[in-house]
């Protein structure tokens, strides 16, 4: 099992398992060295380089092409695909001309980097059609259906999100899920803890607090998992039912809903009846 703990930071780490090999490493890409709102005009205010942490920290030269610099963008391991994933985020280059921090700076593309042969691919799509420009989002890699999906983030003045989406690798289009007809959500939020896991059954998004806004926000101290059934779509491709929706739940303990918005317990079983198991 491959799990990703993530705080809301300057820059994401995640850890990879090299295949066939008992050893671990570590990637960050990108972020910000300045925290000063004058970061936009800074000639380095955004590194822009992928490094790797194996024995030491050391560079990856990636070539071309490549995303942006950029800062509070995710980036997350998928380990089936032996692949990085990077969406969106905000950056500092010339975008607008102006030397300002405007909504051009925030992206909304997605990219993806290849560890066997260390080069970065841009998964192309209609960004009209898609989540937007927004930062602070969290993605998860559906290798079982080949999806990525992605929940939430903030936008350029400042809104929090809790929107849930994913991209479809086979057809490069993105579609919006309302996880409201399968039981409560989680409110809008930024700078939570999450990791995510794949259980025997599902890949679970876990969320723990954050904040409601940028600006004199509320703290929130509650705790969600969304669960995305491996059968999201069932059988083969061609001939497969319409997905299930995925489950947006609160952990054993804390919220519990009867009836068809059933709590899943962690092997990602639907509990009928009695306290949720653990």
């Amino acid at each position: 099992m491959s799990a990703e703990w993530s705080h809301q930071a300057l820059v994401d780490l995640v850890a990879v398992r090299k295949k066939g090999k008992h050893r671990t490493v570590a990637y960050a890409f990108s972020g910000s060295s300045s925290t000063l709102p004058a970061f936009i005009n800074r000639p380095d205010g955004l590194q822009h380089n992928l490094v790797r942490y194996k024995n030491g920290w050391k560079q990856v030269a990636t070539g071309s092409p490549a995303p942006r610099a950029r800062a509070h963008h995710p980036l997350v391991y998928a380990e089936g695909w032996n692949a990085l994933l990077v969406y969106g985020g905000y950056t500092n280059d010339a975008v607008n001309g102006t030397g300002l921090f405007t909504p051009e700076n925030y992206l909304g593309d997605l990219w993806r980097f290849d560890v066997d042969t260390e080069t970065w691919d841009q998964l192309v799509f209609d960004e009209a059609a898609g989540p937007g420009h927004r930062d602070n989002a969290k993605l998860i890699a559906d290798e079982h259906e080949g999806r990525i999906w992605l929940f939430g983030g903030s936008q350029f003045d400042g809104t929090p999100l809790s929107d849930v989406w994913y991209f479809d690798l086979h057809t490069g289009t993105w579609t919006r899920v309302d996880t409201a007809m399968t039981g409560p959500a989680p409110a809008p939020r930024f700078g939570q803890f999450y990791f995510t896991r794949r259980t025997a059954t599902a890949y679970e998004l876990y969320l723990f607090g954050g904040a409601t806004a940028e600006f004199a926000p509320v703290l929130l101290n509650d705790m969600w998992r969304l669960t995305i059934p491996l059968d999201c779509g069932g059988g083969s491709r061609a001939s497969s039912p319409a997905p299930r929706e995925p489950l947006l739940l609160p952990p054993a303990g804390a919220h519990r809903v009867t009836g068809s918005k059933r709590p899943v317990d962690d092997g990602g079983r639907a509990v009928t009846s009695g306290p949720p198991t653990r």
